[in-house]
């Protein structure tokens, strides 16, 4: 679900703020950040970020060109 993407860090899981203007958490724990290559996946930390790289990196480019196409199922 591209929603549950959007609401966790892809690494650890940790709950967070959605880094979009549609937030609908009233009290998020840490903001998340986009991946700045498909700007699809979030993270809560440039650790995080650094250490799901090797295993995000093969669907980095897939995801970015998909993003529209993600944006329209939710």
């Amino acid at each position: 679900d591209y929603r549950f993407m959007a609401d966790h860090c892809d690494y650890c899981l940790i709950p967070g703020a959605a880094p979009t203007k549609n937030q609908t958490s009233a009290a998020p724990l840490i903001k998340l950040s986009f991946c700045a290559g498909c700007r699809v996946v979030v993270y809560c930390s440039k650790p995080c970020q650094t250490s799901a790289w090797p295993e995000h990196k093969g669907e980095c480019k897939g995801l970015g060109k998909c993003k529209g196409e993600l944006e329209t199922m939710i």
